[in-house]
């Protein structure tokens, strides 16, 4: 059996694909040479989309590990607000300023009615209920804010009748990740 190189042509790749069954699932045998070759093409293309949205979309560790790092420290020292601007390394930016974008550091990603509805969340999101309070999505349904009661914490659920999760959320993605 032929072996074929990352380097070899969509013509070999055309001609061996009768011959070697192992690239049947990618070149269809009973199609043209050129619809072939616009298949093999438009899987490539959406390969190639797929990974430039989660490159684009991922945020950087840091971010994460920084937010974490600040686990277990009191509201009264870090406010919601503060504890995404130090993990991110970013000037002061207050929820209300979050909301509209802090200047275009933040871009929109989505607005939904409740925390409910939230979905398609990437690790170090940032979520702005109702211009008053800020948390951060982890990942894995994990979320991490400030609040008076519990200083700065982890969490997966929240009380939709608490304040601070009632009310409008955006969904904010940095726009220098």
């Amino acid at each position: 059996m032929k072996r074929l190189s990352p380097m070899t042509s969509i013509d070999e790749l055309l001609k061996y694909d009768r011959t070697y069954p192992d690239f049947a699932p990618v070149i269809i045998c009973n199609a043209s040479r050129w619809q072939r070759l616009r298949r093999a093409v438009l899987a490539l293309f959406g390969l190639l989309t797929v990974f430039a949205v989660t490159v684009s979309g991922a945020c950087s560790q840091s971010f994460i590990d920084e937010l974490l790092a600040l686990e277990g420290t009191p509201y009264t020292a870090l406010t919601c607000s503060a504890l995404i601007n130090r993990a991110h390394g970013h000037r002061e930016c207050l929820a209300a300023e979050m909301w509209d974008g802090c200047q275009g550091d933040l871009a929109v990603f989505e607005e939904v009615s409740s925390w409910r509805s939230l979905h398609a969340l990437l690790p170090g999101d940032v979520l702005v209920v109702g211009r008053v309070h800020v948390a951060a999505y982890l990942g894995d349904g994990q979320f991490i804010d400030s609040v008076p009661e519990r200083g700065v914490a982890r969490f997966s659920s929240v009380n939709l009748n608490d304040p601070w999760y009632s009310g409008r959320v955006r969904v904010l993605r940095w726009s220098n990740r």
